[in-house]
């Protein structure tokens, strides 16, 4: 989600384990953004205001709007940029439809090959004033980072050796990191959307 939005002017993302997490819009932070799903305010794993965009999945989803500009119709609290992220509706698809995905993701440096898996159905009744929609998506990837650090520097010491070596910077020790994790997500929508007339149109939706 995060390395779509990135192709709009003035989004840049921060990544991590190669993907994209968390965004900034003209130079403020993920801190000064609001981000509603639907509309509707999210739950954010990263213990304060910015949004985990990697909870979400690609698939489960049907477009973004990023507003730089406030508006009177926008929801207050950012600062930096409001972006909705709608998902799908039976009423925009019309008739039935099923959709289903699978694909194989090799990683380098684990050395694995892991599976991603979505699906989509929908369908309306009544002409089209009743839907119902349904979709599943499952990814499991294995990850693997090599670091080197040094954990900051020793300053401005002399050294007496050959020669005066003065205010003499070195590292305080050098540690060759490897880490593996492995990332499980599991996500799905459940939406019921009636529209009696032109001038009314109820949408329950849920999102796992």
């Amino acid at each position: 989600m995060a390395e779509s939005l990135q192709r709009i002017s003035g989004v840049s993302i921060d990544r991590d384990g190669g993907e994209g997490q968390f965004i900034s819009v003209r130079g403020l932070g993920p801190e000064f953004n609001a981000v509603l799903v639907n509309g509707r305010t999210m739950a954010t794993v990263s213990g304060g205001r910015k949004f985990s965009f990697d909870t979400l999945a690609a698939e489960l989803i049907s477009g973004a709007e990023v507003h730089k500009t406030q508006t009177a119709k926008l929801q207050d609290g950012s600062i930096g940029a409001t972006v909705n992220i709608t998902t799908h509706r039976p009423l925009d698809i019309n008739g039935f439809k099923a959709v289903v995905s699978a694909k194989g993701t090799y990683d380098d440096m684990s050395e694995e090959t892991n599976p991603t898996f979505s699906g989509l159905i929908s369908n309306t009744f009544d002409d089209d004033k009743f839907g119902v929609l349904a979709s599943l998506s499952y990814s499991d990837r294995d990850l693997r980072s090599d670091e080197a650090q040094t954990a900051g520097w020793y300053g401005g010491t002399d050294l007496d050796l050959e020669g005066d070596f003065d205010d003499v910077y070195f590292p305080r020790n050098y540690d060759q990191i490897v880490k593996t994790e492995t990332r499980e997500r599991t996500s799905g929508t459940l939406v019921l959307q009636y529209q009696p007339n032109d001038d009314l149109l109820f949408t329950a939706d849920a999102l796992y």
